[in-house]
């Protein structure tokens, strides 16, 4: 009989499974952006949205009362 049977050879290299690694190891690494737009379009769309629900309730009251008749 013979030893105990070898495990199946990998699809991949060496290297790109030790980069694989690496690379999920790295905290921070998975977006690469600037700060300084992501807040200021995080502001303009809450802006944005509240606008559109402060509309939305205005013309909500104005339909039901009658003084604004939709096309």
């Amino acid at each position: 009989m013979s030893g105990p049977p070898e495990p199946p050879p990998s699809i991949f290299r060496k290297e790109a499974l030790e980069h694989s690694q690496r690379v999920v190891q790295e905290k921070g690494e998975l977006l690469r952006i600037a700060p300084t737009w992501t807040r200021w379009s995080g502001v303009l769309m809450t802006a944005f949205a509240i606008a559109l629900a402060v509309g939305a309730l205005y013309l909500t009251g104005l339909l039901s009362a009658g003084r604004f008749q939709a096309p």
